[in-house]
C-alpha cells in the first residue's frame, strides 16, 4: 500500500482535468489501519455545477456530510455495510449520521468516471471510461484493498480488469482479495439488509471468517 503515491496521483488528476473529482480513501490514516481494507467501486459522482471539489474531503468533513441531503440514498448502504463488515456483524444495523460518517472514514470510495454526472448515466458513459480506467487500475494497485465491492459498476469493467462474476451479490476471491458484485447502493429494488446478508454469505463461502485484528 502506498498512500503517498496515491495522493500524488489524485493531485495529478485534479491538476490535469478541470472537472475531475479525485476520490479514494476518505481518511487515509484510518484506511491504512482498518481491517479489512474496503474499497467500493461506484460509477460517478453527482455533478456539482463546475465547483471544484474532492470526494474524500467532502465525505470526511463533518459539516458537508451532515448537510448533504442525499447522504442516505447515496451513502447509506455503503456506510452501513462497511460498518457491519468492519465490526464483524452478521446483520445490518441502523446507524446515526455521525456513525455513518465515521464508517466512511475507514474505507475508500473509487468512481469509474472521474467527472460528475447526473442522477442516471447517459449513453456516453462507456465511451468515457477509457480516459479514467487507468487511474482506477492504479488506485487499486496502490491502495491494496482486501475487499472490493462493485456497486452497480461491475458491468462496466472490461474483462481484463476484474475477475468474472456472473450474478448480483455473488463474488470471487483472488488470493486474499474478495471481489463482490452488488447493485448500485442507491437502488430501491432490494432491501439493504438482504443485500448485506447475501454479501456476507458470499464472503463466508469464499473463506471469510470475520475481520482480523487491526495491525
Amino acid at each position: 500500500m502506498d498512500l503517498e503515491t496515491h495522493a500524488a496521483l489524485m493531485d495529478e488528476l485534479f491538476g490535469s482535468h478541470p472537472r475531475a473529482v479525485p476520490d479514494g480513501p476518505v481518511n487515509p490514516a484510518r484506511y491504512a489501519k482498518a481491517r479489512p481494507r474496503i474499497a467500493w467501486i461506484l460509477r460517478e459522482v453527482h455533478d456539482q455545477d463546475d465547483v471544484r471539489w474532492r470526494l474524500s474531503e467532502f465525505l470526511d468533513a463533518d459539516d458537508k456530510f451532515e448537510t448533504y441531503r442525499r447522504r442516505w440514498s447515496t451513502c447509506g448502504l455503503v456506510a452501513k455495510a462497511s460498518h457491519a463488515l468492519l465490526a464483524g456483524l452478521d446483520e445490518l444495523e441502523a446507524v446515526s449520521v455521525s456513525e455513518a460518517r465515521d464508517a466512511l472514514r475507514d474505507i475508500a470510495v473509487i468512481n469509474l468516471k472521474k467527472i460528475g454526472g447526473r442522477s442516471s448515466i447517459d449513453g456516453t458513459f462507456g465511451d468515457q471510461l477509457a480516459d479514467w480506467l487507468p487511474y482506477v487500475r492504479r488506485q487499486l494497485d496502490l491502495l491494496k484493498p482486501e475487499v472490493v465491492i462493485c456497486g452497480g459498476s461491475y458491468d462496466w469493467l472490461p474483462e481484463d480488469f476484474a475477475p468474472r462474476i456472473e450474478s448480483w451479490t455473488s463474488g470471487t476471491r483472488i488470493g486474499d482479495v474478495y471481489w463482490i458484485r452488488m447493485p448500485h447502493p442507491g437502488q430501491r429494488s432490494y432491501k439493504q439488509a438482504t443485500l448485506y446478508s447475501e454479501l456476507l454469505s458470499t464472503m463466508k463461502r469464499l473463506g471469510w471468517a470475520g475481520p482480523p485484528m487491526s495491525r
